[in-house]
């Protein structure tokens, strides 16, 4: 198991979660926000450990910065991270990110084609595709 500084954590922590939120917002609701971050925090639960420990939250954070270029820069930040310390590591994260985002926007009413966007957004940040 790789070894993650405290900055390190919060930064893939936020990443994860405002992927998430920058999904969530490609399609307006507000009380769909709810069901979306139940859904990926589910998705994001499945981590394996060395992931699990840095993704785990005692509360979903729905105050997440939606703000694409902040969210899509914190992604190629924890993808380079990840990237330095753990190949293992760093396909978790990929694929864990990639199923929050599709059980977020699949959560209420199926992937619209924005939702599908930012999707691709996300999976482009982390070097998916």
């Amino acid at each position: 198991m790789a070894y993650y500084t405290d900055q390190e954590r919060a930064t893939i922590r936020a990443a994860a979660f405002g992927a998430v939120g920058l999904v969530s917002a490609a399609e307006p609701g507000h009380f769909d926000v709810f069901t979306e971050h139940l859904a990926a925090s589910r998705a994001l639960a499945t981590a394996p450990t060395a992931l699990h420990g840095i993704l785990k939250v005692d509360r979903i954070p729905m105050a997440a910065s939606t703000d694409r270029a902040d969210v899509l820069a914190s992604l190629e930040e924890s993808a380079r991270i990840l990237a330095a310390r753990s190949a293992e590591d760093l396909d978790a994260f990929r694929e864990v990110i990639a199923h929050a985002c599709v059980a977020a926007a699949d959560a209420v009413g199926g992937v619209s084609d924005r939702e599908n966007s930012a999707i691709t957004e996300v999976r482009r940040a982390v070097g998916i595709g």
